[in-house]
C-alpha cells in the first residue's frame, strides 16, 4: 500500500493563487480550495464519519459536490454519489445497496475558506474511493467499486494526450454521479488546471467562459455545428481538446467539426475502467475513424469470439455487495469481458463493431446493428444513425432504421442503393424513420461504439 499525494493539496503548496474551480457562486484558488476542503474535513468528522465509511450523497454538478467528494477522499471514507434524478423516496434503497452508513446533503455543509490547520493530507492508494451505481447493459443497477490508485491512473495515463496542463479550463458537463464527470475533477486538479462550473447554455458557456477542453456526445456536436459561424469560431479559438465519447460519431458529422477547426478527440470508457480506455486524437481521426491505442496502464485484446477484453491498473476493484458486506471481483484471470465486439489492426488502433448483445437473426443470418449504422453512417448527409430489429413473418426479424441527417432527406430506396456494394441486401432497412426526440437529446439507447 502506497500513500498518493493529494493533488489540490500540493498544487496550494506549489501556487496557492493559482485558480482551481470557477462556479456560479465563487471563484477558489487552490489555496482556498484546499482550505476549503480541510474545513468539510473537520465538519464530516463531527458526524462521526470514519475512514471505510459508506457516505451517499445526491451528486449535483456543483462545488459544493466537489467539496464533500475530495472531503471523504481525505478522510479515506468511501463517496457514494447518487443521480439528482432519483426519486427521493428511492434515495434510502440506493444508499441501502451501498452499505452506507450516512445519506447526507452535500449542499447543507457550508463553504468555509479560512486557512483551517491539519497534517498534510494523503490517500491510500488502496482506499475505496468511490462506489459507483451503474445500470450496465443489463439495466440491473450494479455497484461498482474504485480505489483512488484506478482514479490516479486513469488520470496519469490521459493527462498528457489530452494535452492537459495547468492552463487547461474543462467545463464540468457530466454529472459527479457518473465516472466521466470524476476523471475531469481527477485529471484536471492533477494537472493543476481549472475546474469550470456553469449555469448558462452549454454553448454560451463554451464561448464566454474560454473553455480549452471539454467532453461531448455527438449529438452536442451535431447543435454546437447549428449554431452561428461566429459562435463555433470563437469556441473553436480558444479550445485544445473536444472529447467526444458515449455514442457513435459518424465521419460527416467529424469532417463538418473538423472544417471549423474544432478539436476532436474520440474516446472508448467504461465505469469498470475507471473511464477512458482508449483514445484517438485529431490527427488520427482526420482520414479514418476509430478509437485510437489504449492510454498507458491499460491493455486490451481480442478474444477467439471478438470480444473486447481489458486489465490495467485503471481496472476497477469490483462490484460491491450488501449482503456479504464486500467486493466481489468481476474478472477470473485479470481480464474484463466488455460485452464490446472489436478489432486491433497492426499498429495497435481499436474498431468496435458492436455489441455481444444487440445481434439478431434474420432468415437464419446473423445480423449486427452497429455493421448496418457504420455502412449507413459512410453515406453522406447522414450524420448518425440506429438500427433495431422488427417482426417479420417470413424472416423472424427484419432491420428497420433510424437516421439523423444533415442538409439532404434520403428516402427508402435512395439508403438501399446506397449501400449496396456495402452491404448483402438482407441486411438492408425495410425501413427508415428520423431519429426520436429521446435519440436526439443524446440518450445512450443501446450502443457505445464508434465506426470506421
Amino acid at each position: 500500500m502506497d500513500d498518493l499525494l493529494c493533488p489540490v493539496h500540493e498544487h496550494a503548496k506549489k501556487n496557492p493563487e493559482r485558480i482551481a474551480i470557477e462556479s456560479p457562486e465563487c471563484i477558489l484558488t487552490y489555496g482556498q480550495l484546499d482550505a476549503a476542503i480541510a474545513n468539510h474535513c473537520n465538519k464530516l468528522k463531527t458526524l462521526s464519519i470514519e475512514p471505510n465509511a459508506h457516505v451517499a450523497f445526491v451528486a449535483k454538478t456543483s462545488l459544493p459536490s466537489i467539496l464533500l467528494l475530495f472531503a471523504l477522499f481525505r478522510l479515506k471514507a468511501t463517496a457514494c454519489p447518487l443521480s439528482f434524478r432519483t426519486p427521493p423516496e428511492q434515495l434510502p434503497s440506493l444508499a441501502q445497496q451501498c452499505s452506507a452508513s450516512h445519506l447526507i446533503n452535500a449542499e447543507d455543509l457550508p463553504i468555509e475558506k479560512a486557512p483551517f490547520p491539519c497534517p498534510t493530507p494523503t490517500y491510500s492508494s488502496d482506499q475505496l474511493a468511490t462506489i459507483l451505481m451503474t445500470s450496465g447493459s443489463s439495466g440491473r443497477p450494479k455497484a461498482a467499486c474504485h480505489t483512488i490508485d484506478n482514479h490516479f491512473a486513469n488520470a496519469q495515463g490521459a493527462i498528457s494526450p489530452l494535452q492537459c496542463t495547468t492552463a487547461t479550463r474543462w467545463l464540468l458537463s457530466l454529472p459527479l454521479f457518473h465516472i466521466g464527470g470524476l476523471a475531469i475533477l481527477f485529471r484536471t486538479f492533477l494537472a493543476g488546471g481549472a475546474i469550470v462550473l456553469t449555469d448558462k447554455p452549454l454553448y454560451a458557456a463554451l464561448e464566454e467562459r474560454l473553455i480549452s477542453h471539454a467532453s461531448f456526445v455527438p449529438t452536442q456536436l451535431f447543435r454546437l455545428l447549428q449554431e452561428p459561424q461566429e459562435r463555433i469560431a470563437k469556441i473553436a479559438q480558444s479550445a485544445t481538446c473536444i472529447l467526444i465519447g458515449g455514442a457513435p460519431l459518424s465521419s460527416s458529422l467529424a469532417q463538418k467539426a473538423f472544417v471549423h477547426r474544432l478539436p476532436l478527440f474520440t474516446a472508448y470508457g467504461m465505469t469498470e475502467m475507471s473511464s477512458m480506455i482508449t483514445l484517438a486524437q485529431p490527427q488520427e481521426i482526420a482520414s479514418h475513424l476509430h478509437m485510437g491505442k489504449p492510454l498507458p496502464y491499460r491493455q486490451v485484446r481480442i478474444d477467439e469470439h471478438g470480444e473486447i477484453l481489458v486489465r490495467g491498473k485503471t481496472l476497477f476493484a469490483g462490484y460491491w455487495d450488501p449482503v456479504l458486506q464486500k467486493i466481489i471481483s468481476a474478472t477470473s484471470d485479470g481480464w474484463l469481458p466488455t460485452k464490446d465486439l472489436g478489432a486491433l489492426d497492426d499498429q495497435g488502433y481499436l474498431t468496435l463493431l458492436g455489441r455481444k448483445d444487440r445481434m439478431f437473426i434474420s432468415g437464419g443470418e446473423n445480423i449486427q446493428p452497429e455493421e448496418i449504422e457504420a455502412a449507413l453512417c459512410r453515406v453522406p448527409g447522414i450524420l448518425a444513425a440506429h438500427v433495431i430489429p422488427t417482426e417479420d413473418a417470413e424472416f423472424g426479424q427484419r432491420p428497420v432504421a433510424y437516421l439523423l441527417e444533415d442538409s439532404c432527406e434520403h428516402t427508402l430506396e435512395s439508403v438501399r442503393a446506397a449501400l449496396r456494394g456495402t452491404l448483402p441486401s438482407f441486411k438492408h432497412p425495410i425501413k427508415i424513420f428520423p431519429y426520436t426526440n429521446e435519440m436526439k437529446n443524446g440518450m445512450k439507447i443501446v450502443k457505445k461504439n464508434q465506426y470506421n
